[in-house]
Order: C-alpha cells, then sequence, then structure tokens
C-alpha cells in the first residue's frame, strides 16, 4: 500500500501554523459565506456541498503524494479521513450547548432564526 508523502499536520504545530491556518480558514469562511448568498443557497446546502468537496479533496490528496496510488490505498485513506471527520464532530458535539448559546446571544434574541 502507497504512503502519502506529505501526511496531515499533527497537534505538534507551531503558534505560527495555528495563527496561519485560522486566518486562511476565516478567508475561506467568507469567501464561502459570500458564495452561498450570491446563490441562495442554505446553510444545509453548502454544509453537504463542503462535505463533498472535502472528501474529492482528500482523494486528490492521496493520488498526488502517494508513491503509487491504489484502490486500496485510497480506501484507507478514506477511512483515516472518515476517523479525522468523526473527531471533528466530536468536538463540535462537545460545544454545542456553547455554540448555540453564542449563536443566540449574537442574534440578540432566544431564538436563532437566521445568522
Amino acid at each position: 500500500m502507497a504512503k502519502p508523502k506529505h501526511p496531515p499536520r499533527d497537534d505538534d504545530s507551531s503558534e505560527e501554523d495555528a495563527d496561519e491556518y485560522g486566518a486562511l480558514r476565516e478567508a475561506l469562511h467568507i469567501h464561502i459565506g459570500e458564495f452561498s448568498e450570491e446563490h441562495d443557497l442554505s446553510y444545509g446546502a453548502v454544509a453537504m456541498m463542503l462535505v463533498d468537496i472535502a472528501v474529492s479533496t482528500q482523494m486528490i490528496e492521496y493520488i498526488t503524494s502517494a508513491d503509487k496510488p491504489s484502490g486500496s490505498g485510497l480506501r484507507v485513506e478514506l477511512d483515516i479521513f472518515r476517523r479525522d471527520f468523526d473527531e471533528v464532530i466530536g468536538r463540535a458535539k462537545k460545544r454545542a450547548d456553547e455554540f448555540v448559546a453564542t449563536a443566540k446571544r449574537l442574534a440578540g434574541h432566544d431564538t436563532v432564526e437566521k445568522l
């Protein structure tokens, strides 16, 4: 099975890397927000598009970085990606109450209709 040449970053990234990641993430978030407004897309539709794009992008990462890409190697990489994604979902679930409270506060009322 082929190994990617560029493994994903681990939690030992420097603070500078974290700052750069945060800035890039924010810029992408703004771009996606503008795109979704321009095309009148719901948050749910955008979320599913981004998941689809994330999987496709991970597949391309594997193909372009593996010494000898194969179907079985790609399946293993997708299993690893799924576990990483599950961790992201798990962290989001842990902070669900905090997220809702912040969203309500920013919206200025007790229910969140559209942020």
